[in-house]
């Protein structure tokens, strides 16, 4: 979740489980007016004072009756550029090579893409300049600029800590946000692009004759208009299933020791996490699934490279 500075009172909704009458959402600390709206949602009333400076606020659930803290969770305040992974949509710290998304106003004067490679530095004349900890600036290039959002590759190189990011538009107006840089920021690429539930990936089955086939996990259903699981079947003798799941943020990993996935309550050692050839500010993330997923049905996916977790994703099994 995210907000600008200088925003008005908005109502946050909060999801989780185990939630009563006596829930109360607290922001920093400090309760905030609530609505039980069932066991597993809130929603609560955010002042405007609360997101008044660029940063981030810390939000919990506390049980009034029974005095007891759920987890914390970050929410993000940004100045007039919101940047966040193309992926997870996650702005707590950013990876150098990785796919960013910029949310914001007056970005660019018109919308255009980038027609092919090498990334332009510059499209309808709006640059993205990225200034470091340690002073050093790099222009970002360029996948797909509009007046609300810009999509860029975070340059290479960048020294870890606070940076600033700076977009001009094609009228030489300027607008700046905060980020903080990080060697690893994992981030998973969902269907429907919007950071939370089915993933954006394809399995790869081998067949017992040794013949290759890729298959999707995930379909558009045009009548619903949304995307519906394609089961993955692990159920056929003979046959390895391999799955490929596409991110971004994770390629300077310290070593594969330190990627851990989890498919439901299944521990599985993934075979490859790195950059995907070809494939600007992409990284995958190969592994071999194992029978005993088989018949499990839809399970969330959870990533944690180098002690950071990414944002949960699911898939079907049958």
């Amino acid at each position: 979740d995210l907000a600008f500075v200088g925003g008005a009172s908005f109502t946050l909704t909060v999801n989780g489980d185990n939630f009563n009458g006596a829930s109360r959402v607290q922001w920093n600390g400090a309760d905030r007016p609530t609505t039980f709206i069932s066991k597993t949602q809130l929603q609560a009333f955010i002042p405007a004072p609360d997101i008044a400076v660029e940063g981030s606020a810390s939000v919990q659930v506390r049980d009034t009756a029974a005095n007891l803290m759920s987890n914390s969770l970050k929410f993000m305040i940004f100045g007039a550029v919101a940047n966040v992974s193309a992926a997870s949509f996650n702005g707590e710290a950013l990876a150098p090579e990785s796919i960013v998304s910029a949310f914001g106003a007056g970005l660019a004067t018109q919308t255009e893409l980038s027609n092919g490679l090498p990334l332009p530095t510059s499209l309808a004349g709006t640059t993205v300049t990225v200034r470091d900890s340690q002073g050093s600036e790099k222009l970002a290039e360029l996948f797909f600029v509009s007046p609300n959002q810009i999509n860029y590759l975070m340059p290479a190189d960048l020294a870890e800590g606070k940076a600033i990011v700076t977009v001009r538009n094609g009228a030489g107006q300027m607008r700046t946000g905060a980020t903080e840089i990080a060697k690893v920021a994992p981030g998973l690429f969902t269907a429907d692009a919007s950071g939370k539930g089915l993933a954006s990936a394809v399995a790869l089955r081998v067949r017992a004759n040794g013949q290759q086939v890729f298959e999707t996990v995930a379909n558009y259903d045009s009548q619903q208009q949304k995307f519906i699981a394609a089961p993955i079947d692990l159920t056929v003798p003979g046959e390895q299933v391999y799955l490929i799941l596409f991110g971004t943020g994770f390629r300077h990993r310290s070593s594969m020791d330190e990627v851990k996935i989890q498919i439901g309550s299944l521990d599985v050692e993934p075979l490859y996490a790195d950059e995907s050839p070809g494939l600007l500010g992409m990284d995958q993330i190969n592994l071999l699934l194992p029978s005993e997923l088989a018949g499990i049905g839809e399970v969330e996916v959870a990533l944690k490279v180098d002690g950071k977790t990414a944002n949960i994703i699911k898939l079907r099994f049958r």
